[in-house]
């Protein structure tokens, strides 16, 4: 999944995927859930914008 990141990003900033332009939600959102899966120390990982399946 690849996100569509602005520079000056805000918790109420709208989240799109870059692939299919869908709305995600709002960067708050996105974050909270990801630190809810459990973050950097789950599964996944977000490096630049890229939320990655980690191996």
């Amino acid at each position: 999944m690849y996100l569509t990141l602005t520079q000056n990003i805000e918790p109420k900033t709208p989240i799109h995927c870059s692939s299919c332009g869908t709305y995600l939600g709002t960067w708050i959102e996105l974050e909270s859930d990801f630190i809810a899966q459990g973050g950097e120390s789950g599964v996944f990982e977000m490096r630049e914008g890229q939320i990655i399946r980690k191996d």
